[in-house]
């Protein structure tokens, strides 16, 4: 059975407290913003400008928009937006010498992205990270840049910008999942176009190009 029956089963035959119900369940995974700590953007503007080559005009542009700020935890966090704008999930990445990402509790990947754009654009990169959709935004000025928040061959929202007219390509990594999604994804949406990153994905291109 899918998920929600199965939930449903066992509430039903093995009620008890330490069960959680569907409805509680939405509720105890309703997304909220990670909470905003400006004391700690400059941890962030040195991770992004020094470790990921950032350009510094370009994570102050983030940080003037709203699409990106810094938490309690020392996270750089990348709001996806969704229909008018609302922010219906977050990309969270670690400022620390280990690397982590992940997202905000709640996110729901399904309404909304992590999006970088020119606005005049009506040719799209779709990619792994925020970082990554910053990164191909600042190699390819000419498009939108947009955060699957993951590897992912159909998002949700992917038919809608195809039948907006919009040329689609995909910028996944270069390694074994990312071609291979990327293979899927081409076949499932057959005027999706690859574009590959040079190197393993599209910040280890622009680190290249800024060293």
């Amino acid at each position: 059975c899918d998920f929600k029956t199965a939930l449903r089963w066992l509430d039903a035959n093995f009620a008890g407290p330490g069960v959680f119900n569907e409805k509680q369940r939405l509720i105890a995974k309703a997304f909220r913003p990670p909470q905003r700590c400006d004391a700690n953007l400059p941890r962030i503007r040195q991770y992004l400008c020094l470790r990921r080559r950032i350009p510094r005009h370009a994570v102050n542009a983030l940080l003037k928009s709203g699409r990106l700020y810094a938490d309690r935890l020392n996270n750089a966090v990348f709001p996806m937006l969704g229909k008018k704008a609302e922010i219906v999930g977050a990309e969270l990445r670690g400022t620390g010498a280990a690397k982590w990402r992940g997202m905000s509790p709640g996110s729901r990947k399904s309404l909304g992205a992590f999006i970088v754009n020119s606005r005049k654009s009506r040719k799209m990169i779709l990619c792994e990270s925020a970082i990554d959709a910053v990164s191909a935004f600042i190699l390819h000025p000419w498009c939108v840049a947009v955060s699957t928040s993951g590897v992912s061959a159909d998002p949700t929202w992917l038919p809608n910008v195809l039948s907006k007219g919009f040329e689609v390509f995909c910028g996944f990594d270069s390694d074994e999942t990312g071609e291979r999604f990327a293979r899927k994804m081409m076949r499932l949406h057959p005027s999706v176009i690859r574009l590959r990153p040079r190197l393993k994905d599209w910040n280890d291109v622009l680190k290249k190009r800024m060293a």
